[in-house]
């Protein structure tokens, strides 16, 4: 199984907007392949958001209330 972090906006309701590039520098979305993997990268950018915020950088950061891991369907 693969899963996706999903963010919740606006105008596209959930929408993975998490990219890597590959071999050629083209955009991809960000799998994961395991729920463990995904929560675990969303734990960390939670973190660091929040960290950010404490520090001035950001004006807000996002909650995990915005964000969900969705398990892919093939």
């Amino acid at each position: 199984m693969k899963y996706e972090i999903q963010h919740w906006t606006l105008c596209d309701d959930w929408v993975n907007t998490w990219t890597t590039y590959d071999q050629d520098e083209n955009e991809i979305p960000t799998i994961f392949d395991s729920y463990q993997d995904a929560e675990n990268a969303l734990t960390d950018f939670l973190k660091e958001e929040l960290r950010e915020y404490q520090d001035g950088n950001i004006a807000s950061p996002y909650t995990s209330e915005e964000f969900r891991i969705m398990e892919l369907v093939t």
